[in-house]
């Protein structure tokens, strides 16, 4: 026979003589009492991975046979909700999901230890009842090493030659970071950009010069760095200046060839995956090429969504901005949505540079399904105080695992031993105590509490003995 956490709880063998059920109601024939306790394993699986392009980490902890409980991460001791802030993360993770996925692209290196840990245990163990079992926990440990620092230009530029009198540009792409410092040389010595009208700085960091002379032959550099300056890349060519009319003018490239090799013909946003919860709210996730050397340029994701009446034909309104993520994103979260309402949405790639967004395809429509409410958990008695000789005031308390089992009322039902007689009090959900009054002076009660909704009535609690005086 195969068990559930639903089968944990007592269960009693009462010797019986047959064909008399009111012997049960009699406390002085035989029983055996067992107590059944279902241990559910968890297990847990930690994923930790740096990508190339930016040195970001991709993490994702995902807990097995969890039923409203959420895994937690931790960095170094410290909870990674709490740790972003000291990592320097961005806080654009959703982290009540399972699994968590988090890209982390920190101002810090990451390094010590990573856990990802399955359910809560401690004093967090007692609402859970007899089905606990401590949570799980899988650790990897990151090693801060000195890594071979990525050339922060991207494409550098070419050898060229000019007649006088022409222009000419030499390309320099950096990498597609913040707080990049750009510098010009000449055999050498730094360029005066700012105080020579020929010279000019086209796009990003291309030097362009306008009516070419003899003496701006050379050889020409591309310095770019970081904000700290100790991490620095170089690419030079050379200019050569010939008399003006000796160079031929280049022979334009066919309709059909691609003059631009920094065209985005090959990047691609995926279809987003879009997970719908019983709060209303949208969990929308999408993927990149995570090796495509367009990373460089990416500058952010914009998350964008449509709706329509599903009872009127030809209501879709027009694409909307629903959210704005770093392009180190791969998730976000938008909440609060009209639950009457069908939606569609796609995800599009925002570049520097000037090239044009790129937008995923879009999702079917789709809409909230609201989901059914399920039977209440068992309620569980802390309190039975005898007040007087005809009262006995009973008190307990009730966990809700989500807003669809929480209980409408409280049954409680307190039934007299030696006679057998059964009656109830019902009250409110928002009351966890109740005063029994009119009770028989010196008798025994046997007492259990219920929890009821439109679902049905939940398990009886374990019953407790009270006498009144």
């Amino acid at each position: 026979m195969h068990v559930t956490v639903d089968d944990s709880d007592d269960y009693v063998c009462h010797g019986l003589k047959a064909h008399d059920d009111n012997e049960l109601r009699r406390p002085d024939h035989p029983t055996i009492t067992y107590r059944l306790i279902v241990h559910a394993p968890t297990n847990v699986r930690l994923m930790l991975a740096q990508q190339v392009h930016d040195k970001s980490w991709q993490l994702s902890c995902y807990a097995h046979n969890l039923w409203y409980e959420i895994p937690m991460v931790y960095v170094n001791g410290l909870a990674l909700i709490d740790a972003m802030e000291e990592m320097g993360v961005p806080a654009q993770t959703n982290f009540y999901t399972n699994p968590i996925n988090v890209t982390l692209k920190s101002n810090h290196p990451l390094s010590g230890s990573v856990q990802c840990i399955s359910r809560p245990a401690m004093e967090e163990a007692e609402i859970y009842g007899p089905g606990l079992e401590r949570g799980r926990s899988m650790n990897l440990y990151v090693d801060k090493r000195l890594n071979v620092r990525p050339n922060l230009i991207v494409q550098g530029p070419a050898n060229a030659t000019r007649s006088m009198g022409t222009r000419v540009q030499l390309i320099c792409i950096p990498l597609g970071v913040d707080d990049l410092r750009i510098r010009w040389l000449k055999d050498g010595n730094y360029l005066d950009i700012a105080g020579n009208r020929r010279l000019r700085i086209v796009g990003t960091a291309s030097l362009e010069i306008v009516g070419v002379a003899e003496t701006d032959a050379g050889l020409y550099t591309c310095e770019v760095s970081d904000a700290s300056g100790a991490h620095q890349s170089r690419q030079s060519a050379r200019l050569s200046v010939a008399a003006q009319g000796t160079v031929p003018k280049p022979i334009p490239p066919p309709a059909s060839s691609k003059e631009d090799t920094t065209d985005f013909i090959s990047f691609e946003v995926a279809k987003p995956v879009i997970f719908m919860d019983a709060d209303h709210n949208a969990r929308v996730q999408w993927s990149v090429k995570a090796s495509h050397e367009k990373h460089a340029y990416l500058r952010e994701f914009v998350v964008e969504i449509r709706q329509k009446d599903p009872l009127i034909e030809n209501s879709s309104t027009l694409w909307t901005e629903a959210d704005r993520v770093p392009a180190h994103v791969r998730a976000t979260t938008l909440k609060k949505l009209n639950a009457t309402k069908k939606f569609q949405f796609r995800v599009s790639a925002h570049f520097t540079g000037g090239f044009n967004q790129i937008s995923s395809p879009p999702t079917d429509w789709m809409g909230f399904v609201e989901p059914k409410m399920v039977i209440p958990l068992s309620p569980r008695i802390t309190r039975v105080q005898t007040v007087s000789h005809e009262s006995i005031l009973v008190s307990w308390e009730h966990v809700t695992g989500t807003k669809y089992n929480i209980p409408d009322k409280f049954i409680v039902n307190y039934m007299d031993t030696s006679s057998g007689e059964v009656e109830e009090a019902r009250v409110r959900n928002s009351t966890n105590e109740v005063l029994l009054d009119e009770l028989l002076p010196g008798a025994e009660y046997r007492i259990t509490i219920f929890a009821e909704n439109s679902a049905g009535r939940s398990l009886s609690s374990r019953p407790r003995i009270a006498r009144t005086y």
